[in-house]
């Protein structure tokens, strides 16, 4: 479930792309991946690393009610490690100026954009909890309604806004739109039975157990965090927003391929497991091999085509300024696809 609402979120960004890059100027679309990869690493945090711990508890508990005190637990100490962390980062943001000029946006463009990243925390903390309850359905439609309704809304609405105004406009009706999705997530979760706020159950030995075990990957998860972004926060820094907004449209058609073997992997994993239970390397590892080798070939295969249809798709989709894009989406698929 998780994989899939990481593809369906790639897939609406994609499929939005055309009409959100005409909508916006190519420094306006640009700002808001800039922002997001500035707090990529520091995301990684803002769980205090809860959502290692968690899991990890939650397979030691022996009975029902360690398991209400792991729920309660790990999820109070993760919504206040996120306000502590979130408030640090708002605070730093706001009163430096400095990320207001790396991503080229005013004082309230950057506000709205800080504030939409609180609720939007929020859900995903309790998203997490619905996996490991097996409520793949309460998941689905929160995790759906945060990442539809605002395209939905917010895209019809920016052309009615003067062209200065419309990442401002963005920002805020996304910050409204995650703070109506956090109340529905709220009774969500509450309506299935599943309350992780009781203080009742909250542990304060098992706390200090839990912080312990997550907080020791959280410097790396932040290492790794920051190597993935590295790329667009040097461009940014390098060749400010246009380059970005650039950069941003030759990603996402370049993991195009990665995509595709992704909801090939949906339907294969369930297959795979069965392969491995079997406990018969005979029978899987041939296998394995095999669709290894068929996978490098389809990726070289994506590659070669992205040579010839880039260009085109790029120009016939894309305004003008979005044409360089084309020289990087061969390189980006092959990269990607590793």
């Amino acid at each position: 479930v998780s994989q899939s609402r990481y593809i369906v979120s790639k897939s609406i960004g994609i499929i939005t792309s055309p009409i959100t890059t005409r909508l916006l100027t190519m420094g306006q679309y640009g700002a808001g991946p800039l922002l997001a990869s500035v707090w990529t690493p520091v995301a990684l945090a803002q769980y205090g690393g809860m959502d290692s711990a968690y899991p990890f508890f939650l397979a030691k508990g022996e009975n029902r009610e360690n398991v209400g005190k792991i729920l309660a637990t790990a999820s109070i100490l993760a919504y206040v490690t996120l306000l502590i962390v979130w408030l640090l980062f708002f605070i730093i943001a706001i009163s430096t100026e400095w990320l207001q000029e790396y991503a080229n946006v005013t004082s309230s463009e950057l506000s709205f954009y800080l504030l939409g990243l609180l609720p939007a925390a929020l859900i995903y903390w309790l998203c997490y909890l619905l996996r490991f309850l097996h409520r793949a359905d309460s998941y689905v439609k929160i995790s759906l309604l945060g990442r539809i309704l605002p395209v939905v809304i917010v895209l019809p609405m920016l052309s009615f806004f003067d062209q200065r105004n419309r990442l401002l406009v963005s920002f805020g009706l996304n910050w409204v739109l995650s703070c109506l999705a956090l109340a529905y997530a709220l009774y969500e979760i509450r309506r299935v039975g599943y309350w992780p706020f009781r203080l009742s159950q909250f542990d304060w030995s098992l706390s200090k157990k839990m912080a312990h075990y997550g907080l020791l990957f959280v410097p790396a998860a932040v290492a790794n965090a920051f190597m993935a972004v590295a790329d667009r926060l040097l461009v940014g820094h390098s060749l400010g927003t246009d380059a970005i907004a650039v950069y941003a449209i030759a990603i996402a058609l370049g993991s195009l391929g990665v995509m595709f073997v992704e909801w090939f992997g949906l339907a294969f994993d369930p297959h795979l497991s069965t392969w491995i239970a079997s406990g018969d390397r005979g029978i899987y590892l041939p296998k394995m091999q095999l669709l290894a080798t068929l996978l490098a070939a389809l990726f070289a295969l994506l590659t070669g085509f992205a040579v010839l249809w880039s260009g085109p798709v790029i120009a016939w989709l894309y305004p003008d300024g979005y044409a360089p894009a084309a020289e990087l989406v061969p390189l980006l698929s092959i990269v990607t696809g590793k």
